[in-house]
Formats: structure tokens, sequence, C-alpha cells
């Protein structure tokens, strides 16, 4: 396997980069993809006092590797925020159970993100990990050792890097992978404005 390298230069969090102030029972985007075409969670935030928790979102797209994703959340409270658990690469709607009214959302995306899952040779040796990072910067290394060609990405587990250093990390480390993972991934937790990360891997054949 040759080194692999990504350089990620995320765009600052923006609570109205796929939609402001969207009203009614029905929303339009007015883009499908954060700037920086990393995959996001999607923040939805409630621009007026109304409690419209009893209604639910759902969220289509596709994830970080291109695959269909959907979810279905609550909506937000009254001036809350509320955030997705799946990261979406691009957004293609996001739909109410019931209309808000004269109401308004904004519907943007967080300071966090995933890298693509980067499958390894299992029987290949050694997996060595570098993390570079610029910037006030928050990650998390993590692997699986799921059949990433076979299950349905949703399914998949994904742990945290057995190296503690490697987890809610802030600064450049290393690791490494003796044990034969399937994949690996890089999760940005949170990030400040100009940050950058570099994830590098490499496998020794034995």
């Amino acid at each position: 396997m040759l080194p692999i390298r990504y350089l990620f230069t995320p765009a600052n969090a923006s609570t109205t980069g796929f939609a402001a102030s969207v009203t009614g029972a029905t929303f339009t985007l007015t883009n499908t993809a954060a700037t920086d075409s990393l995959a996001h969670r999607v923040t939805v935030l409630n621009n007026t006092a109304t409690n419209h928790s009893g209604k639910t979102l759902t969220f289509t797209g596709t994830d970080v590797d291109g695959l269909p994703l959907t979810e279905t959340i609550a909506a937000p409270a009254g001036s809350a925020t509320v955030t997705t658990v799946g990261y979406y690469k691009t957004l293609t709607s996001v739909t109410i159970s019931a209309t808000i009214g004269a109401d308004t959302f904004s519907i943007g995306w967080a300071a966090q993100f995933i890298s693509p899952t980067i499958g390894v040779d299992r029987n290949g040796g050694i997996v060595g990990l570098n993390v570079i990072v610029s910037g006030t910067i928050n990650y998390t290394v993590q692997q699986t050792f799921d059949n990433i060609q076979t299950l349905v990405r949703t399914s998949i587990n994904w742990m945290n890097n057995d190296d503690t250093t490697l987890v809610s990390a802030t600064a450049n480390a290393n690791g490494n992978y003796i044990a034969g993972i399937i994949a690996t991934r890089l999760v940005v937790n949170s990030y400040s404005p100009a940050a950058t990360i570099e994830y590098n891997i490499t496998q020794r054949y034995v």
C-alpha cells in the first residue's frame, strides 16, 4: 500500500450555509454541500421563540463516501439548535412533519466533520498513523473490524483508537495498528477558524 495523505481545510461553521429563514411546511435549500465539500453534521436553528420540538425533521443526502444517508430527529425548541448525528457530504432535502407556519428555521453545518472511510490491507502488516494539526482543532482517530464492503455504512461499528493520545487530541500525534483492522477514519470533533488537519496512513508489509 502506498502512503495515503489527506489534508483538510474546513470551512467555518455556518448556521445558514444550506438555507436561511425557511418557513412553512416545505423547506428549499440554497446549497446542497458545505463550501469545503467535507462531510459535516447539519444544524437547524429555530429563529423564533416557538417550541417546535414536537415535530420531526428528516434529512436526506449522502454520507462522506457518497452513499445514501437519511436521518430523523426532533425539531428545535424555541430559539434552540438541533444537530444531526450523521455527517452529510451532500444534503438534498430537509422535510418537517408539520408546518412551522410563519416561524423560520436556518439550516447550516457544524464545526464537526469526518474523513472518508480508509480501507487497509488486513493481512498487509503494521499500519502507521500520523496526524498534523495547525491552529485549534480537536480530533479522534477511529477504526473498525467490520466488513465495509457488505454492511450498510450506518451499521458499521466504529471504535476510538486504543492510544489515548489519538482520542480528543489537539496536537500532532503518531500511532499504529498491529492488529488487522479493516478501515480507519478521522473524526474532527471541533475546530476554530483557519485550522487545518492532515491525516497520513502508511502500511509496512511483513
